[in-house]
């Protein structure tokens, strides 16, 4: 009893940790939506604070450190070589030389086990001489004694037939004492159970044939049972065997986990299944697998001495530090080699302190950013600046900087590697474009703009006396954002990245145009890498699309076009369990989405939001109308609890958009397509039902809870949810009537101020209509009733 209540308690722990993993994912994608002032001003500070230490200049250092005792110490500045040196570099040499003993294979030694596999055969001789001595001693009483020899022989060779089983008893408990005899002959200890069961076979010659044939076939390659450790990297091994050294690959060895497999293979090769049957090739198999040794041992030694070799064979290693490259950045630890650089380094910077520079350079960043954000708040309307979305802009911008910081630092070691070209040329891989057009396509185009103004400034801290490369960047990431403002296909992307990788080849020529400081002879080294940076811009956007999506709860196209073919658990779900709401919501996702192209909304995310606005009908599909086939279960219940099903399934629409992580979109489709409107059949029945001044009948009650379209998305599903409802209920379905239902459900809905929050016009309204017409029209076939002509 108490093992079961203790697995109880832990399945309820269990179940206790997901509730509150759930719980705080909804909270923290709660928090993700909201806009706090705080937390912007926190994030704009730490970004600037991160900017600041990855943009500082590198000639800001004023002594460098040339003690040993200095080792381990924090870089106070970011250091740079005046010249070119040559220096032992130990720890490279070190590591080399480990490389080299790493490189070295394990050597094994050999074991000639011939000698031993004769004294197997015989020790099975023996045994069979004992078995005859015993069949003529016991069994041959009433024979001739000239014929004693060959009665016993031809009595054996029955019992080995199966015959004489009576007889064959006797023999077998008489051979089972002299187990100590065949160990002592064999040279090896046998196990009691493989023992017995030779004796069973009377040591038979067959087995002995084939057990012997076996061993010297397996002999001949290389046994070793404990097998290769798994930390062992190299391929090969070597074995000694006599004066010669074979190199051979380890997966050659035969190990215990491929012994039993050989030995069977072996078998096959050897055609004992037409000697022996299974049952006889089955005893072989475990005398082999019990008598044969390992033929190769690890030499220790030998394997010892081959590494001390390798390792001193190896050359000290020199590396040259190059005129301009980084040796130590701020904040970095210095080390020995870093201290071997500077005692060779005889001039010295002394410049403005890093204190200084850092404070400065820090408050003109955030003093831009404050600016520039307050200035968009104010006067960009659609500028989104809730929580996510500020750690979206400013973690982009890290990375930007992330990026640029990476390039610089690879930049001069590899200009001397491809050729001594100009070191400015690498800024032209950085594939900034994807930033940008990630801000844009999971936010908006006015987010997207503040942040390439965001970066631009920035870059001024950077390139404080040139503005071509900010303006590459800005035009480059401007053009790749206008291709990619919908995107409904992952391969777009990636054909949009070749085509951005075209456009930065051309502003790259312009560049060299314009700046004649860079040499014309890096032109095709730089038309390269504006390539390249298109092409990973298309590529990187997929993938950090997807990551912000799933870190921040964003929804974009490419996965409001994975919810819209119909494929979704949920959307399985629904046709199966609540086959006409899964009809009314097609229906609405065919409504909305023309309305949407008609008033200028994205029409694949209205579509999508549509299709799902009404999944928390699946819990109880059975109490509402278009799911019921002639039961109503209303008439079970009074019409205040009537109301709270239908309100309910609201809240569930959204737990269950929630669990399927669907998306801030769509779950705002869910909570505001019923907007707080009343549900006016069951609030009537309920006045009609109550007493007269019965104040228990509270209108309240019977709305929901809202809140109203909150966007002009979420308007137009509220409209055309209402709409296919009400069209679809209509007995007669011609174009006068469905024109004259849609313009009153419209209308019954902006009385109600329904749309008063959504920014809805009355242009969008008149267009909405028009298209609801046109939509519904063609979907039940109705035409336009002409007046008959008078006879």
């Amino acid at each position: 009893m108490a093992k079961k209540e203790n697995i109880r308690l832990k399945k309820n722990n269990k179940t206790s940790f997901k509730d509150k993993l759930v719980s705080f994912e909804i909270v923290f994608n709660e928090w993700l939506r909201k806009s706090i002032t705080k937390f912007q001003a926190f994030v704009i500070i730490a970004a600037s604070l991160i900017i600041t230490w990855l943009t500082l200049p590198d000639s800001i250092m004023t002594k460098l450190p040339i003690e040993n005792e200095s080792i381990g110490e924090t870089m106070e500045f970011t250091a740079r070589s005046d010249r070119d040196y040559s220096i032992v570099d130990d720890d490279a040499t070190q590591k080399e030389r480990v490389k080299a003993q790493n490189n070295v294979p394990l050597y094994f030694s050999y074991i000639d086990s011939s000698l031993y596999y004769k004294n197997i055969s015989q020790a099975f001789a023996s045994q069979r001489e004992l078995i005859l001595s015993f069949i003529k001693a016991n069994f041959t009483q009433n024979v001739d004694e000239k014929l004693k020899d060959i009665y016993a022989g031809a009595m054996f060779r029955a019992m080995t037939a199966g015959n004489f089983r009576k007889e064959k008893e006797s023999v077998v408990k008489y051979i089972s004492q002299y187990r100590q005899s065949f160990e002592k002959i064999s040279g090896v200890p046998i196990n009691e159970n493989i023992y017995n069961a030779v004796s069973e076979v009377l040591f038979s010659k067959k087995i002995e044939q084939a057990l012997y044939s076996l061993l010297t076939k397996l002999d001949s390659y290389y046994i070793y049972r404990t097998g290769i450790n798994n930390d062992y990297t190299l391929s090969t091994i070597v074995i000694e065997k006599g004066d010669a050294f074979l190199e051979i690959g380890t997966e050659k060895l035969i190990s215990l986990n491929t012994f039993l497999y050989e030995i069977k293979h072996h078998q096959k090769k050897l055609h004992q299944d037409r000697l022996l049957n299974e049952e006889g090739r089955k005893l072989v198999r475990s005398i082999a697998y019990w008598f044969i040794k390992d033929n190769i041992y690890i030499d220790t030694s030998l394997t010892e001495k081959k590494k001390m070799e390798a390792w001193n064979s190896v050359q000290d290693t020199i590396f040259s530090v190059k005129r301009g490259e980084i040796i130590r950045r701020a904040g970095e630890k210095i080390n020995a080699r870093d201290i071997k650089i500077f005692k060779q380094i005889k001039q010295q910077s002394a410049q403005a302190s890093f204190l200084f520079l850092f404070i400065r350079n820090f408050l003109l960043l955030t003093l831009i950013q404050v600016i520039l954000f307050l200035v968009f708040v104010k006067n960009i309307k659609k500028f989104s600046y809730r929580n996510k979305d500020i750690i979206l802009i400013y973690s982009q911008l890290i990375i930007f900087f992330l990026l640029y910081d990476i390039t610089q630092t690879l930049s001069i070691p590899f200009s001397e590697w491809i050729g001594n070209i100009d070191a400015r040329i690498f800024f032209f891989l950085i594939p900034v474009p994807f930033l940008v057009a990630a801000t844009r396509l999971l936010i908006n185009t006015e987010t997207s703009i503040f942040f390439v103004i965001s970066f631009i400034t920035s870059l001024f801290t950077i390139f404080p006396d040139s503005i071509i490369f900010p303006i590459y960047f800005a035009v480059s990431s401007l053009f790749f954002v206008s291709r990619v403002t919908h995107i409904e296909h992952r391969s777009t992307i990636v054909r949009e990245g070749f085509l951005l990788a075209l456009t930065q080849s051309v502003i790259a020529l312009f560049i060299f145009a314009l700046d004649f400081t860079i040499s014309l002879d890096n032109i095709p080294r730089a038309l390269s890498f504006t390539c390249t940076s298109g092409f990973l811009s298309g590529i990187l956007l997929i993938g950090f699309i997807s990551i912000w999506e799933w870190l921040l709860n964003y929804t974009t196209d490419i996965t409001f076009l994975e919810y819209s073919n119909l494929n979704h658990p949920l959307m399985k779900q629904m046709a199966v369990q609540a086959n006409g709401t899964y009809q009314h919501s097609l229906t609405v996702g065919a409504l909305v989405e023309e309305a949407a192209i008609q008033i200028g909304l994205n029409p694949l995310a209205c579509k999508a939001m549509a299709y799902f606005h009404d999944i928390g009908k699946i819990e109880r599909p059975e109490y509402f109308s278009e799911n019921q086939t002639g039961i109503n279960r209303h008439d079970e219940l009074k019409p205040n609890m009537s109301a709270v099903v239908i309100i309910n399934h609201v809240k569930q629409g959204i737990e269950l958009a929630r669990k399927h992580h669907l998306g801030e979109k769509i779950e705002n489709a869910i909570r505001e397509h019923q907007g707080d409107a009343l549900i006016k059949y069951f609030y009537a029945k309920a006045k009609s039902e109550a007493k007269e001044g019965d104040p228990s009948v509270d209108e309240s009650f019977f709305r929901y809870p809202g809140p109203r379209p909150g966007s002009r998305e979420t308007g137009l599903i509220m409209l055309a949810d209402s709409v296919e409802a009400a069209i679809r209920s209509m007995p007669e379905k011609n174009f006068q009537k469905i024109s004259d239902g849609v313009e009153n459900i419209v209308n019954r809905i902006i009385q109600d101020s329904q749309l008063s929050e959504c920014n809805m016009t009355m242009k969008d309204i008149s267009a909405i209509k028009a298209s609801f017409v046109k939509t519904l029209s063609g979907i039940y076939h109705a035409r336009i009733e002409y007046p008959q002509p008078v006879a």
